[in-house]
């Protein structure tokens, strides 16, 4: 199906500054009401090594923080659940990057932006991990039904990611994340 429906993952190359990943997709109903961008940290299942690589690059298991614009959200609305981020383990220092995301509408041919927003992901925790993989939740928002164009760019990143493969995931929020 093109564009394709979340979730989707995509290979990110974030060794180099300026790589980019450029991508169109669509929301054909809504089930989910929210959308997540996630950054997922790659391992081998069952190596100690590439995991503890991984963990370390990423910043280890987050802490959540409330942010101040938490109380500006209206109470019941789905987005206040979001509000803050999750903050990385102080003991670990994770490897600095920097990303550009745009989200845009397309509507009859025309392109409207709805997202901008620059990410420096060293900032923000793990929300979640798996058998082969650490996921930073980056981002969480509502997208109603329609076609969306989506680019996201390395701004600044580190020698450290050499070794361990990242992948971009448009997907669904866990809940009570």
């Amino acid at each position: 199906m093109w564009p394709p429906v979340p979730p989707i993952d995509f290979p990110f190359d974030v060794q180099k500054v300026g790589n980019k990943i450029e991508t169109e997709f669509q929301i054909i109903d809504n089930s989910h009401r929210l959308l997540a961008l996630n950054l997922n940290y790659l391992f081998e299942e069952n190596d100690q090594i590439t995991r503890k690589r991984a963990w370390g690059l990423s910043g280890g298991s987050g802490i959540w923080q409330d942010s101040p614009e938490k109380s500006s959200i209206p109470v019941g609305n789905a987005m206040r659940l979001y509000a803050g981020k999750w903050l990385p383990d102080k003991k670990l220092q994770p490897a600095p990057l920097a990303i550009k995301l745009n989200i845009s509408r397309i509507d009859n041919n025309s392109i409207k932006p709805l997202i901008q927003k620059e990410i420096s992901t060293h900032e923000i925790g793990l929300s979640s991990f798996g058998a082969n993989h650490l996921e930073k939740q980056l981002l969480v928002f509502p997208l109603e039904i329609g076609r969306y164009k989506l680019s996201v760019e390395v701004l600044s990143t580190s020698p450290e990611f050499n070794q361990t493969p990242i992948t971009f995931e448009i997907t669904f929020p866990h809940g009570g994340k």
